[in-house]
């Protein structure tokens, strides 16, 4: 044998303990990736159980599937009621009535609060003569409105209905250009839901109504007779009257209008019982849910909801064609391939391991047969292994369940539904499920237990004189 046999051979000895522990080390990064894994789905089980909370809100209480009724509604939720009724005021929205009424009404509260800005408390005299076209206008509305002067607070009152009307026309408009666009009921965004609500809710208060009859009164005859005699004669710098026909018209036709008939009203018209007037905290309840719930849209978090379900039925049941998402590896399979594969790479593991033990075993022994042996060497070399401290029965078993753990983590997490599904009516011959990891145990118990015997092995060979037949082969 050349000089360096001896450390071509400790070299040999050293390579395989080093796979030995590489090969033990990725057997515990695979068993710690699965246990994250494992608490990772409980984690996601209550994220999920959390926002499922929220996506109940926009589903109706139906049985499911196994004929049980739903979980209970949480108190946050708004009636299921409520999304009935809303969709039926989507669906029956009268579009053209609202129109036909809400129009003229807007144009009329803007030009009533523009004059009851300009006249309340104005002394057209301050105006008289003045070339700005502002001033003109006040002093041609502050004239026509002297011999009708308006009383105090007039102009707050034209103000409070014109601002709530205002509101009220914008959310109109917001629905029916979902209408326009044909958007199904539960396609509406979340804008426009609330926008429904608010219209369908919508209810002139006291001081809405005073604000009503103050715009009516202030489009009296008297002052839209002095408005006509006076228009004339205050021109524009094109010699044009300042204010044109349309705008006294509006007044006009403003002064005879009936009182707003809200979008409720006008469905109660439709179906008295269906669209019977709202509970005001209920409305409030909705509103509020709807204000600080961000969601797309009714469809898409009804079809949340069903993939929740479906995804936390999978975690809880243990579903075998649910998938876990092993961390480190980015590795995703479904937990019954997990089960089957798991337990044919573990014994291809522990295949591996042997052949790797044997050849370490042999390279050990074949140096520790050299003169130039150093025991020191090749308690370095092993260093790691089982065996190569101080190992009792407690520590074999340790390492044994380690090396094991792929099979035993995979068939719990395939069989455990099965033993825990009935409770009390736990089968013994279930058990037999564990056959595999209990075959895998053993092989374990026993790669550990070769390891150790070769470890001690190679530490205690006596040590044969140099010259020796055997310290030559």
């Amino acid at each position: 044998m050349p000089d360096n046999a001896s450390n071509d051979w400790l070299e040999v000895a050293k390579t395989r303990a080093q796979a030995i522990r590489a090969a033990l080390g990725g057997i515990g990064v695979f068993v710690t990736c699965v246990l994250v894994t494992v608490f990772g789905q409980i984690r996601q089980f209550e994220v999920d159980r959390k926002a499922e909370a929220i996506t109940a809100c926009f589903v109706g209480d139906e049985p499911s599937e196994s004929g049980q009724a739903s979980p209970a509604r949480s108190p946050a939720c708004p009636a299921v009621a409520d999304w009935g009724i809303l969709q039926a005021a989507y669906e029956e929205f009268p579009v053209q009535k609202i129109d036909a009424e809400l129009t003229p009404w807007n144009q009329f509260a803007v030009e009533s609060t523009i004059i009851g800005s300009f006249v309340e408390g104005t002394d057209p005299k301050k105006f008289e003569g003045l070339a700005d076209p502002e001033a003109k206008l006040v002093w041609l509305l502050a004239e026509a409105s002297s011999k009708t002067p308006l009383k105090p607070g007039t102009t707050s009152e034209i103000s409070h209905f014109y601002l709530h009307l205002k509101d009220f026309d914008s959310n109109v408009r917001s629905v029916e250009g979902a209408l326009n666009a044909k958007t199904p009921f539960e396609s509406l965004d979340r804008d426009q839901i609330i926008a429904l609500v608010k219209a369908y809710a919508f209810n002139l208060d006291h001081g809405d109504v005073q604000g009503e009859y103050a715009a009516q009164g202030l489009a009296n005859p008297t002052f839209l007779s002095e408005l006509n005699r006076l228009r004339p004669s205050v021109l524009n710098a094109e010699g044009h009257p300042i204010m044109e026909d349309r705008f006294v018209q509006t007044l006009k036709d403003g002064a005879s209008l009936r009182l707003l008939t809200t979008l409720r009203q006008q469905l109660m018209g439709t179906d008295l019982k269906k669209f019977q007037e709202p509970d005001s905290a209920e409305i409030e309840k909705l509103l509020q849910f709807l204000t600080i719930t961000p969601f797309a849209s009714l469809n898409a978090e009804q079809n949340e909801d069903v993939r929740l379900n479906l995804q936390m039925n999978a975690i809880l049941n243990g579903d075998a064609n649910s998938a876990i998402n092993l961390p480190l590896l980015n590795f995703s399979v479904d937990l019954s391939a997990f089960a089957y594969l798991s337990g044919f790479l573990n014994l291809a593991f522990l295949g591996w391991i042997f052949w790797q033990a044997q050849q370490m075993d042999y390279a050990s022994n074949r140096y520790m047969k050299f003169s130039d042996a150093d025991g020191t060497r090749i308690e370095a070399a092993l260093q790691g292994l089982p065996g190569s401290g101080t190992w009792n029965l407690l520590s074999r078993i340790g390492l044994a369940l380690l090396v094991t753990m792929p099979t035993l983590l995979g068939t719990l997490l395939l069989f455990e539904p099965l033993w825990l599904s009935k409770p009390g009516k736990f089968h013994s011959s279930t058990l037999l499920y564990l056959i595999l990891p209990a075959f895998v145990f053993i092989l374990s118990l026993a790669l550990v237990r070769f390891i150790q015997v070769s470890n001690r092995r190679a530490l205690d060979v006596p040590r044969e004189p140099q010259g020796s037949p055997s310290a030559t082969t």
